[in-house]
């Protein structure tokens, strides 16, 4: 299994890192940060520490969820598509999303694109992305990077366990309404983002940056989750009639030793949740299979 799979997608940026991309921002007297795939709340923290923020975060997983709760990080317990954010709301986006695919049957795009089209709507004009992926993942997301930000700026992070997943650190400002390129300024911003998807040249992200982002400020925000109450979801137990419904409907059949196997996870049909190989609690094996995300 691919060691991303076995953390839940969990690449949690360090705190040294956090604390040099910290270095980037200059905060206003009071704004609202999200973090939409908040893990234990650590990198999140470290980023925002002395700063007079409202933080708000997101996380599928129950335990990573009450970590975060307990950093002083207000934390819905849901899956971040599932979650609204009024538009145009907050003054800085903070997103390490999980490096896998989407697994519903209909659409595999990267997640990493996935967040950033469902989640950058919620900065407003001014507000300051920062946005922490694998270098290859920057074509994907150029098209959306260079028609809603300016001033974007691409650092290598240079941490060990950052340069295993080749990480990067995107930051840049949502454009306002009157910033929109033309046809052929847009052209060649996307060409820029998608030739630094493989550029090795980049600049590492250092104690001191050569650019600055002043985050505007904004008041507190309400997340709203419009989808399966988690905490609900834990009680359905596997060999229910929901279970085999949404099993159908969504989980891909896989072939092994010549017979069709179904699992919330692709490893096994027959095993009782709390003897799974994959660590899994059968919280988040319910959650994966009705909500399509790992």
């Amino acid at each position: 299994m691919p060691h991303g799979k076995a953390k839940l997608g969990f690449f949690p940026l360090s705190s040294a890192e956090a604390q040099r991309l910290r270095y980037c921002l200059a905060f206003p007297k009071e704004f609202s940060a999200v973090n939409p795939c908040v893990g234990d709340g650590v990198a999140f923290t470290r980023l925002l520490e002395g700063a007079p923020a409202h933080q708000y975060g997101i996380k599928i997983d129950a335990n990573r969820a009450e970590q975060a709760r307990a950093l002083g990080i207000e934390t819905l317990h849901a899956n971040a598509m599932d979650v609204r954010c009024p538009e145009e709301s907050i003054s800085l986006l903070y997103l390490n999303p999980p490096y896998d695919l989407e697994s519903r049957q209909t659409n595999n795009r990267r997640l990493e694109l996935a967040f950033l089209e469902h989640t950058y709507r919620w900065l407003k004009p001014g507000g300051v992305l920062t946005f922490v992926i694998p270098q290859p993942q920057l074509k994907p997301c150029a098209r959306i990077l260079s028609e809603y930000f300016s001033d974007l700026t691409v650092w290598r992070i240079s941490e060990p366990a950052s340069v295993q997943y080749k990480q990067v650190a995107v930051v840049g400002r949502r454009r306002k309404r009157h910033q929109y390129l033309c046809d052929s300024g847009l052209l060649n911003s996307v060409r820029w983002s998608e030739m630094l998807a493989w550029r090795s040249d980049l600049a590492d992200l250092t104690d001191v940056p050569a650019v600055s982002y002043e985050i505007p400020p904004s008041g507190p925000v309400v997340l709203t989750n419009t989808g399966i109450p988690l905490d609900e979801v834990e009680d359905l137990l596997l060999d229910s009639a929901a279970y085999r419904q949404a099993s159908r409907i969504l989980l891909p059949r896989q072939r092994e030793g010549g017979r069709s196997r179904r699992c919330m996870v692709g490893m096994s049909d027959s095993c009782a949740p709390q003897e799974c190989s994959t660590g899994y609690s059968a919280k988040v094996k319910t959650a994966t299979l009705l909500t399509g995300v790992r």
